[in-house]
């Protein structure tokens, strides 16, 4: 029997994989670069709203292996770089929270400073991953820790050590093998 997270991100998977297959198929069929633009204006954001709402559900994909999980979100962030931060918005609104500084954590200002205003509002997004790891999103803030579990877990089952452990025993920290869930 499935879970609710299990069912919704399958849901989710189900459309993001459809729309991605099928934009990339339209594109390849569209020969008119100004009817192929117009395309991928609309099929594109489609994409990016459902790769990241696939991944944002914590442990609903746990079933698939880390190196599919990675290459698929991987694949979400590679797309985001055909939209402009505009079109980000639009999807994935700014969370309104705005005592970020008082806190010491990521709002509404820091999104606009630190991930918004260096690309260009207007402009395709030029680093994508920096771009979702800056922006202040409760559903892309859960998408960007599982990609980076997803490395983790690789790293793991590579080299027996997570990025946590590795950061930990690079800095010189101690590190208790008991408890590294990371």
């Amino acid at each position: 029997m499935l879970t609710e997270e299990e069912k919704k991100a399958r849901y989710y998977l189900y459309w993001s994989d459809k729309t991605l297959k099928e934009t990339i198929l339209s594109m390849n069929a569209i020969t008119k670069p100004s009817r192929r633009l117009e395309y991928i204006r609309n099929a594109v954001p489609k994409c990016v709203y459902y790769g990241i709402k696939t991944y944002s559900i914590p442990h609903g994909l746990d079933v698939l292996s880390p190196e599919d999980r990675y290459a698929y979100m991987e694949q979400i962030v590679d797309i985001t770089s055909l939209i402009t931060p505009w079109q980000f918005m639009t999807i994935f609104p700014i969370d309104k929270e705005y005592d970020g500084e008082k806190h010491g954590m990521r709002d509404y200002f820091t999104t606009i400073e630190d991930a918004v205003k260096p690309n260009g509002i207007d402009k395709p997004i030029k680093e994508p991953f920096e771009f979702l790891m800056n922006y202040w999103n409760h559903e892309v803030l859960l998408f960007v820790v599982n990609m980076t579990t997803a490395m983790s877990d690789i790293r793991k089952d590579k080299t027996g050590k997570s990025l946590f452990t590795q950061f930990m025993e690079d800095n010189g920290l101690k590190v208790d093998r008991g408890n590294d869930h990371g």
